[in-house]
């Protein structure tokens, strides 16, 4: 069965950044992907959070929070009994996500420009395997159960 998805809506959340000379012999990224279906809307939300902190003071330089709101039809169709969880084919799941990582990076970098931070943007990343880690992919199923609303945190 084919998966029609749209994006409904790209929404920046939350945005800071502190303007100092960056230290990089201490950066750490974070990162981390929140999930929430809403089975009534057929609606798939994947919210990216991306920051760039001093290890050695704790100041965070930049942070970022990005909303994507997809629209998949049929959404009810690939739910559990319970409702609980969803069983979308796994490249319907990196799609989404890999857009998700694109938008953050082209908000960051819209927001960065001209500023000291501008060369620190998201870094490209393998959408699979950071899926592999966030949805619990299998490489060898096609579907697997994914909870209805998660917030599993990934390190890069």
């Amino acid at each position: 069965m084919d998966v029609a998805i749209t994006i409904l809506k790209i929404r920046e959340l939350a945005f800071s950044l502190i303007e100092e000379k960056v230290d990089e012999t201490g950066l750490s990224i974070g990162f981390s992907v929140e999930t929430d279906i809403n089975f009534d809307e057929e609606t798939f939300e994947i919210k990216v959070n991306y920051s760039l902190k001093s290890n050695l003071t704790g100041l965070s330089y930049v942070q970022i929070k990005v909303s994507n709101l997809f629209r998949i039809s049929n959404l009810k169709d690939y739910s559990t009994e319970d409702k609980a969880h969803v069983t979308l084919p796994h490249t319907t799941l990196i799609t989404m996500l890999s857009l998700s990582i694109s938008h953050t990076r082209a908000l960051l970098a819209k927001n960065t420009a001209g500023t000291t931070l501008e060369q620190y943007l998201l870094p490209i990343v393998n959408p699979t395997e950071i899926a592999k880690q966030i949805f619990k992919i299998p490489i060898v199923k096609e579907n697997s159960p994914i909870s209805k609303s998660s917030k599993p945190k990934v390190k890069s």
